[in-house]
Protein backbone atom coordinates (compact mmCIF):
# COMPACT_ATOMS: atom_id res chain seq x y z
CA UNK A 1 0.00 0.00 0.00
CA UNK A 2 1.18 3.34 -0.75
CA UNK A 3 0.45 4.85 2.29
CA UNK A 4 2.44 2.34 4.21
CA UNK A 5 5.21 3.01 1.98
CA UNK A 6 5.16 6.54 2.42
CA UNK A 7 5.11 5.77 6.30
CA UNK A 8 7.79 3.90 6.54
CA UNK A 9 9.88 6.24 4.03
CA UNK A 10 9.06 8.96 6.34
CA UNK A 11 10.39 7.04 9.58
CA UNK A 12 13.53 6.10 7.60
CA UNK A 13 14.27 9.83 6.72
CA UNK A 14 13.27 10.69 10.22
CA UNK A 15 15.78 8.17 11.46
CA UNK A 16 18.39 9.28 9.53
CA UNK A 17 17.97 12.67 10.68
CA UNK A 18 18.34 11.86 13.81
CA UNK A 19 21.68 9.72 13.30
CA UNK A 20 23.28 12.81 11.35
CA UNK A 21 22.34 14.90 14.09
CA UNK A 22 24.41 12.70 16.41
CA UNK A 23 27.11 12.40 14.19
CA UNK A 24 27.15 16.23 14.24
CA UNK A 25 27.22 16.49 17.68
CA UNK A 26 29.47 14.37 17.94
CA UNK A 27 32.02 16.27 15.52
CA UNK A 28 31.68 18.79 17.54
CA UNK A 29 32.97 17.36 20.82
CA UNK A 30 36.02 15.77 18.85
CA UNK A 31 36.75 19.42 17.79
CA UNK A 32 36.36 20.18 21.94
CA UNK A 33 39.04 17.83 22.42
CA UNK A 34 41.29 18.72 20.11
CA UNK A 35 40.98 21.96 21.70
CA UNK A 36 42.22 20.99 25.17
CA UNK A 37 44.56 18.67 24.04
CA UNK A 38 48.52 19.39 23.97
CA UNK A 39 49.04 20.31 20.32
CA UNK A 40 49.57 24.40 20.11
CA UNK A 41 47.14 26.73 18.70
CA UNK A 42 48.03 25.78 14.65
CA UNK A 43 48.13 22.32 15.15
CA UNK A 44 44.81 22.20 16.83
CA UNK A 45 43.74 24.09 13.99
CA UNK A 46 44.89 22.17 10.82
CA UNK A 47 43.74 18.80 13.31
CA UNK A 48 40.09 20.32 13.35
CA UNK A 49 40.23 21.01 9.44
CA UNK A 50 41.63 17.67 9.06
CA UNK A 51 38.35 16.29 11.16
CA UNK A 52 36.10 18.56 8.90
CA UNK A 53 37.75 17.43 5.44
CA UNK A 54 37.41 13.75 6.93
CA UNK A 55 33.89 14.39 7.66
CA UNK A 56 32.86 15.84 4.30
CA UNK A 57 34.80 13.14 2.04
CA UNK A 58 33.11 10.18 4.80
CA UNK A 59 30.00 12.15 3.44
CA UNK A 60 30.65 11.89 0.05
CA UNK A 61 31.80 8.06 0.32
CA UNK A 62 28.63 6.99 2.43
CA UNK A 63 26.19 8.91 -0.15
CA UNK A 64 27.60 7.25 -3.69
CA UNK A 65 27.98 4.04 -1.51
CA UNK A 66 24.10 3.95 -0.55
CA UNK A 67 22.98 5.28 -4.49
CA UNK A 68 25.48 2.07 -5.37
CA UNK A 69 23.81 -0.25 -2.94
CA UNK A 70 20.46 0.74 -3.27
CA UNK A 71 20.01 0.45 -7.27
CA UNK A 72 21.97 -2.95 -7.31
CA UNK A 73 19.73 -3.79 -5.10
CA UNK A 74 16.27 -2.20 -6.23
CA UNK A 75 17.45 -0.76 -9.56
CA UNK A 76 15.58 2.10 -10.14
CA UNK A 77 12.60 0.53 -9.03
CA UNK A 78 10.31 -0.01 -5.74
CA UNK A 79 12.10 -0.09 -2.69
CA UNK A 80 15.47 1.50 -4.03
CA UNK A 81 14.59 5.00 -1.21
CA UNK A 82 14.41 2.25 1.44
CA UNK A 83 17.41 0.77 0.75
CA UNK A 84 19.34 3.43 -0.10
CA UNK A 85 18.07 5.10 3.30
CA UNK A 86 18.76 2.05 5.19
CA UNK A 87 22.24 2.44 4.01
CA UNK A 88 22.68 5.75 5.07
CA UNK A 89 21.48 5.29 8.63
CA UNK A 90 23.58 2.14 9.02
CA UNK A 91 27.06 4.13 7.67
CA UNK A 92 26.02 7.05 9.73
CA UNK A 93 25.42 4.73 12.93
CA UNK A 94 29.02 2.91 12.06
CA UNK A 95 30.55 6.43 11.31
CA UNK A 96 29.32 7.94 14.95
CA UNK A 97 30.76 4.72 16.43
CA UNK A 98 34.04 5.24 14.91
CA UNK A 99 34.20 9.23 16.39
CA UNK A 100 33.18 7.95 19.48
CA UNK A 101 35.71 5.54 19.76
CA UNK A 102 38.89 7.86 18.15
CA UNK A 103 38.65 10.57 20.23
CA UNK A 104 36.84 9.05 23.29
CA UNK A 105 33.52 10.49 23.40
CA UNK A 106 30.64 9.59 24.94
Amino acid sequence: DTLQTNDYVACLEKALEVTENDAVALVAKAFDEIAKGDLDAPEKEKTKKLLETAQSEWKRYRDAECAAFARHTAGLGFGATQFRLACLIDETVQRVEILKTRYELN
